[in-house]
């Protein structure tokens, strides 16, 4: 199966990307959690991260994600998906754990990259 590429001179705003057949989406239901399992087909991908509406989203590698609890600064293992589009690298075999307050759609384009660092 041929996997489309991601190169460093393109940008993370997805113009000019080919459509990639790593297409997912789901559903996250209301203080639920979804995971997605990054195949083994490529060492390392570029993950385009996009959810519907204004909604919100934590993302977590490899740990469940958690919105904040506090209205402190705390060390946290999420990070937040907003109206922007969320572009972050991740390995093959890596799961990518997703939470949210509200019913959110999420959609997750893979990019393989040919020559790893």
């Amino acid at each position: 199966m041929l996997i489309p590429s991601y190169t460093a001179q393109q940008t993370i705003y997805e113009f000019g990307f080919v459509f990639t057949p790593l297409l997912y989406s789901v559903t996250v239901l209301a203080n639920g959690q979804a995971t997605l399992n990054i195949p083994n087909s490529s060492s390392r991908f570029k993950a385009i991260m996009k959810i519907s509406g204004n909604s919100e989203m934590w993302v977590a590698l490899n740990r469940t994600a958690y919105p904040p609890t506090g209205n402190t600064f705390a060390i946290t293992t999420s990070e937040l998906i907003n109206q922007n589009n969320l572009c972050r690298e991740v390995k093959g075999g890596d799961v990518l754990h997703f939470s949210c307050s509200t019913n959110t759609d999420l959609s997750i384009a893979l990019y393989a990259l040919l020559n790893p660092n």
